[in-house]
């Protein structure tokens, strides 16, 4: 089994608060963008549920990129998370209808008791949770970047579906971070 990160909801959600409070103070790390990127070839998905495949026009690097997803998703359920991952978006034939632009999504709850929270997820957003999930603080993204935590706790209420359903709703409609601070202080106050 991989080294163990879980963490209880409270103590995530108490992280969340954290990351968004503080400014990120780590090392960051410049990548570079200096290339044009070719066209994709075709991607072809082999649906693992039902075996058939289907082709994705110019859709190779998704089709990469869900690989590395599922790794994402079998190292948290190694760590202790109840996580799931769906890809009947990129199966015509599971789907019943080929999707344009298909995504995976990502089921997740922290504890039997509760539901999943599902949602529809980019790929570079289960890197952030993968972080988040794991304690850290930052990525480096595909250009090796350095993209802090801190930056993207929206994204992470999003992903993990974390806090009741007035945080939710708050985290889903707010346009700064502080405004998201300033709420979770007045809602640990009343609890």
């Amino acid at each position: 089994m991989a080294d163990t990160y879980i963490l209880d909801k409270k103590m995530l959600e108490k992280r969340l608060k954290e990351l968004a409070e503080t400014p990120y103070t780590g090392e960051i790390q410049y990548g570079a963008m200096c290339y044009s990127p070719a066209c994709p070839g075709d991607g072809i998905y082999k649906c693992e549920t039902c075996s058939n495949t289907t082709t994705h026009l110019h859709g190779e690097w998704e089709i990469e990129d869900l690989a590395n997803v599922r790794e994402i998703v079998k190292s948290l359920k190694d760590s202790g998370y109840d996580i799931m991952l769906d890809e009947r978006e990129y199966c015509e034939h599971c789907c019943k209808r080929k999707v344009s632009r298909p995504l995976p999504n990502l089921s997740i709850r922290f504890s039997n008791d509760e539901n999943y929270h599902t949602v529809r997820a980019e790929m570079s957003d289960f890197n952030y949770l993968q972080a988040f999930l794991q304690g850290k603080d930052h990525i480096l993204d595909g250009y090796d970047f350095t993209v802090a935590l801190h930056d993207r706790v929206c994204l992470l209420v999003k992903m993990t579906g974390l806090g009741d359903e007035e945080i939710k709703e708050m985290v889903n409609s707010i346009k700064y971070q502080s405004e998201y601070v300033e709420y979770l202080d007045d809602y640990e106050t009343e609890q």
